[in-house]
């Protein structure tokens, strides 16, 4: 698995040995199994450059591919993860929503988004945050 946290344009790859890559897998797992909306919403390498570029958030690459399960949608075989931290894919505590952005060979259209995500996702940016 190779981890990039991206800040307004800027990549830094985080170490796996860094994380605790058991917490992690759990609590990406939660957070996509919870995910009850849909974007309708064209999703392309430009949008994703450009969240990459003007926002904060990690993109997750796995080694292999990888089976999710979201409650309300079923299951995906997913290639990479990018989840924003911050900008309009990313709500508040008291607007919970986050967006997760889903790709095998490319990212898929139609981002999946956990309305009650948000601690969850601090809990992410804290993980992320110790091991830069």
């Amino acid at each position: 698995m190779k981890i990039f946290y991206f800040e307004k344009g800027k990549l830094i790859e985080i170490k796996n040995e860094k994380l605790d890559l058991s917490e992690l897998n759990q609590l990406l797992k939660s957070m996509f199994s919870n995910t009850d909306d849909m974007l309708k919403l064209h999703v392309d390498s430009l949008r994703i450059s450009q969240i990459m570029k003007n926002e904060t958030g990690i993109e997750i690459t796995f080694s292999e591919e990888r089976l999710f399960n979201s409650k309300e949608f079923g299951s995906y075989k997913i290639r990479k993860l990018l989840i924003p931290f911050t900008g309009e894919f990313v709500g508040n505590e008291q607007s919970p929503v986050i967006t997760i952005f889903a790709a095998d060979k490319k990212y898929f259209s139609g981002p999946l988004r956990n309305l009650n995500g948000f601690n969850e996702l601090n809990k992410l940016r804290q993980m992320i945050d110790k091991a830069k």
